[in-house]
């Protein structure tokens, strides 16, 4: 986590220094913008797999759902003000270096918190027995048995295919929707729609499952859901002045197909022990 957030630190200053007017203007400024974003993206993989980790080690068996929950949704928020805030900002093009700026503060403040405040990988008092017996297979023999685990293979694909749709929806829900002649303020809507959804999704699902233990089957009925719901906003795109349908199935897209992302994380982890939660975890994203 220091790790990533250091990078994910100078790789911001590195980008700010693409719209500083002290620079040299002999080298082109999408040098440091590229070179910036690069490191960023090098950060990211080292802290989206901590959530599980950090709820099996630091959280008893009755709050880790909750505690991956709130941890997982912290990407999506973040994806969610900055859709919001960019606009607002950067309302004419030569407000975009302030944008760059502006984005460039948490990264630091972030990185602040992580070298003074972390300072142990696991609590002086472990939170359940589990965590106090704690084992995790080496890195390439819990490889294998993640490759070997159909239950897992099944969970990787079908968490890989909805991260990719939540992915794939985000990025392109205003050149879907302004081709079929929706103002960009509808997009924007549905988008916050999607995320808000989400994260409220998330939170109800994480303390439910949390009570029941039913990751199976919430997982299931969320990713069912999930279908229909895409196969009614493909349908209903095609069609003209529907904005309020349109809101209405992108926040029942969000809460289903990314209202379950932390508790099919959390279901990784059960159903691949005794392989490491960021292996198993690590795994799934990258499919």
């Amino acid at each position: 986590v220091i790790l990533s957030s250091w990078l994910n630190m100078l790789g911001s200053i590195i980008r700010c220094l693409s719209v500083a007017s002290f620079v040299n203007n002999r080298q082109s400024p999408l040098i440091y913008l590229f070179f910036g974003q690069s490191l960023c993206a090098v950060a990211q993989p080292l802290v989206l797999f901590v959530p599980a980790k950090l709820a099996a080690v630091w959280f008893p068996e009755h709050q880790r759902a909750t505690a991956n929950m709130i941890a997982s949704m912290s990407n999506p928020f973040g994806i969610f003000l900055a859709n919001v805030l960019s606009p607002v900002i950067a309302s004419k093009v030569q407000y975009v270096p302030v944008v760059i700026g502006v984005y460039g503060i948490p990264a630091v403040f972030a990185c602040i918190l992580a070298t003074a405040g972390i300072s142990n990988r696991a609590p002086p008092t472990p939170p359940s027995a589990s965590a106090m017996h704690s084992t995790s297979e080496p890195f390439f023999a819990g490889l294998k048995q993640l490759l070997k685990n159909k239950a897992y293979i099944i969970l990787m694909i079908c968490f890989g295919a909805g991260l990719g749709i939540f992915t794939a929806f985000n990025s392109f829900l205003e050149q879907i929707l302004c081709f079929r002649g929706y103002p960009n303020y509808i997009s924007g809507l549905c988008g916050a729609l999607f995320i808000l959804a989400g994260a409220i999704g998330a939170l109800v699902f994480g303390l439910y499952v949390d009570r029941t233990k039913k990751f199976t089957e919430v997982v299931k009925i969320c990713f069912a859901l999930t279908a229909l719901s895409l196969t009614a906003f493909a349908v209903i795109s095609n069609l003209r002045n529907q904005p309020v349908l349109l809101a209405i199935i992108s926040f029942c897209l969000g809460f289903f197909c990314f209202g379950q992302y932390p508790i099919a994380m959390e279901l990784a982890v059960e159903c691949s022990y005794p392989v490491g939660e960021g292996s198993s975890t690590g795994l799934a994203f990258i499919s």
